[in-house]
């Protein structure tokens, strides 16, 4: 991809609309970045955006990555997505069409604001690995705590590229609290985030 870069892709809008889109270089440098405010609908509803993306490299070819994310009205990353690019100074761009839509990260249990007892939560669903194949569960209070969190690994991705997971999360609360259940999975580190889920429960002693 050579610049500009172009952006198309269809978004769930974070807090205020936002969308934070940011193309790294292959040692994570920022390439470019830009909190894009989505004010033509409202907060938390999915539209398509557009953009062109100017950026310079010192060489002709890296890898590169572009990353999308959103965050919650308490500055929660909720969502992220992002693509490996080879990224060029000179020559012609190759666009390669995504080969589907479907989410990197697919919790499935538990579902929605479900209220959780008794210390611990089973937390199951499928994930089509980018990185390292290791994946983070955490569960994060509105105030930015971490009351809980464990390291997840899949098993062997089928045919379509994902795999299962499940894994008990226990948790320390004492009293009923609202907690944002978040999966991410890290390119080169954990914390190197590439693809990152989540949903709101309630998690009680």
């Amino acid at each position: 991809m050579t610049s500009p870069l172009p952006l198309n892709a269809y978004v769930k809008t974070g807090a205020d609309g936002h969308v934070l889109i940011e193309l790294l270089g292959e040692d994570n440098r920022i390439l470019y970045r830009e909190l894009k405010v989505i004010n033509y609908v409202k907060p938390g509803t999915s539209t398509s955006i557009t953009a062109d993306l100017d950026f310079e490299i010192p060489s002709t070819a890296e890898m590169g990555r572009l990353r999308l994310s959103i965050t919650d009205e308490y500055n929660r990353t909720v969502a992220i997505n992002s693509v490996p690019l080879i990224l060029l100074s000179i020559g012609d761009a190759d666009i390669i069409p995504p080969v589907d839509l479907l989410a990197p990260i697919d919790v499935q249990q538990p579902v929605n604001n479900t209220l959780v007892q008794g210390g611990k939560v089973l937390v199951s669903g499928l994930a089509r690995p980018g990185g390292l194949g290791t994946f983070m569960v955490k569960l994060i209070t509105t105030d930015g705590r971490e009351v809980g969190s464990r390291l997840v690994g899949i098993q062997t991705p089928t045919e379509s590229g994902y795999g299962s997971f499940a894994i008990e999360v226990p948790y320390t609360v004492s009293q009923p609290t609202p907690v944002l259940l978040v999966v991410h999975e890290g390119a080169q580190g954990i914390n190197d985030l590439i693809y990152l889920s989540s949903l709101e429960i309630v998690v009680s002693p």
